[in-house]
């Protein structure tokens, strides 16, 4: 049986925006900085995602043509730690992007749909609930085929 992340119903829910960062420019002073707190890069068959675990939140962005940007942000206590086991990339029957992402910690996992509109990415509540205790990848893409 498929655990489940015990954390809120929003993770990764709450809207903060930033603009999209180049991620192909050097910073503007000396040598490349290193970020306060480790970024770590997951890569899903061609899907490019960082995940930033920071003491209080976990920041998830999408790399995309040298540019970043950000699919949502978590709060989670410091000693918790947030990793990524499956992403992919799909589009919805009307034809609006849709980045799929299964998280968590440990054997709590779960899946959270973003989707892409003119301001961004943002979760869909309703698209996440229906597949967030989803086994696998192929069981989450069936999930959100069903009306």
């Amino acid at each position: 049986m498929q655990a489940t992340i015990r954390a809120s119903t929003d993770l990764f829910a709450r809207e903060v925006r930033r603009p999209a960062r180049n991620t192909q420019t050097p910073p503007m002073t000396g040598g490349p900085a290193a970020p306060a707190f480790p970024i770590e890069h997951y890569s899903f068959e061609g899907l490019e995602l960082d995940l930033h675990n920071m003491p209080e939140a976990a920041e998830l962005l999408l790399l995309e043509g040298g540019s970043e940007e950000r699919l949502g942000v978590t709060n989670k206590k410091e000693s918790q730690r947030i990793a990524l086991f499956d992403a992919f990339r799909e589009k919805t029957a009307n034809g609006q992007d849709m980045v799929v992402v299964c998280s968590g910690m440990g054997s709590n996992q779960r899946w959270d749909v973003f989707l892409r509109s003119e301001q961004g990415y943002s979760r869909s509540i309703d698209l996440s609930l229906r597949i967030q205790h989803a086994p696998n990848r192929d069981d989450a893409r069936q999930g959100l085929q069903q009306p």
